[in-house]
């Protein structure tokens, strides 16, 4: 995976066995995880400030990808991971509230 998130974090995080297809499927999950916090920061996350410098022309409002972003991105990884589906029978929610409580200070809103 070349994002900010790493395979082996979310094998740990999600305790899953190591192998080929764990890591494709945790992978898949993972790009779309980082995705998808970017379009919820409406912001640019990048691996490291160096990983920032390294970059041509490096994007504004760009965020480094702290220890609270990884955190939420691993509790969406795992969630996502566990419930394959939007929502079932036993589990109506679609999204943990840890999730939104960490990364919305790092969120640009744009105003009305």
């Amino acid at each position: 995976m070349s994002g900010w998130l790493s395979i082996d974090d979310m094998l740990l995080w999600c305790r899953e066995v190591d192998n080929d297809d764990t890591r494709s499927v945790l992978s898949s999950i993972g790009k779309a995880v980082e995705l998808g916090i970017e379009r919820h920061l409406n912001r640019k996350v990048v691996a490291s400030q160096a990983a920032w410098e390294a970059m041509d022309s490096p994007p504004d409002h760009a965020v480094i990808a702290d220890p609270v972003i990884k955190q939420a991105a691993l509790l969406m990884v795992s969630y996502l991971n566990e419930n394959r589906e939007a929502a079932t029978e036993v589990n109506l929610e679609e999204m943990p509230y840890g999730y939104t409580y960490l990364l919305n200070d790092y969120r640009i809103r744009s105003n009305p």
